[in-house]
């Protein structure tokens, strides 16, 4: 088995239709137009700050040869339009911390072996977090069973039909619609795999500090007499 970045439009369309026969809801044609939709929309909106996300990231597991598909976990950058019409750099913001799990399945002959778990945990969390996210974060509807998955995988799963909070630094909480009935979730990737992040300075792992609303510092940084933070 392998674990890899889905980097052409063929191989993504397989993962969408597979994601469509796995997932209640799931639309596979949808799902591409909204990737190239959103993709427009983030490169106008990061113009002139930088390189604006990938509207979508796919990692796929398959056999050894890449020809069988076992599973996916589909990831989006979302594109906040009420954020960006309140604050352009709000909306930058979220698109660059925040990854949506829009789609997570694995083939029934292949389930019950964990795979589920790697693709979320590993797989989807080390994706996002090489691209400067935070929080992996998504929604399971009753449809598609219990939000027990999550729980057990370490998220925070939210109470039924319930919106996400407001999580630092935007601190921009997502309301549930309530067209759908389900549990959303997340997980802080800075709180989970900190020692993961290097310092840019030194080198070193990073350490999580939890403390209002949580950061991260270098172990190696402390505050001189003059107020500075300096490396030792």
């Amino acid at each position: 088995m392998r674990y890899g970045i889905v980097r052409d439009e063929w191989a993504a369309r397989i993962v969408y239709e597979a994601a469509e026969r796995a997932i209640v809801g799931y639309d596979a044609h949808r799902a591409a137009a909204d990737t190239s939709r959103r993709q427009d929309r983030l490169d106008k909106l990061f113009r002139g700050k930088g390189p604006a996300p990938a509207a979508t990231a796919i990692v796929a597991a398959t056999d050894d040869s890449g020809t069988e598909l076992y599973g996916a976990v589909v990831l989006d950058t979302p594109y906040n339009a009420g954020a960006v019409i309140q604050d352009l750099e709000l909306g930058r913001q979220l698109a660059r911390l925040h990854r949506i799990v829009s789609g997570l399945f694995v083939v029934d002959e292949h389930r019950g072996a964990g795979l589920g778990t790697q693709l979320l945990r590993e797989e989807a969390a080390m994706c996002a977090l090489v691209t400067g996210a935070r929080y992996i974060e998504g929604f399971v509807d009753d449809r598609n069973g219990s939000a027990d998955f999550y729980r057990r995988a370490g998220l925070t799963v939210l109470p039924h039909n319930t919106g996400l909070p407001a999580r630092r630094p935007t601190n921009t909480p997502l309301t549930h619609e309530s067209s759908v009935d389900g549990h959303w979730f997340y997980l802080d990737l800075w709180a989970h795999y900190a020692d993961r992040m290097q310092c840019k300075e030194c080198g070193s792992g990073l350490a999580f500090v939890p403390g209002d609303g949580g950061d991260l510092t270098c172990p190696r940084m402390r505050v001189d007499a003059a107020g500075q933070r300096v490396h030792e």
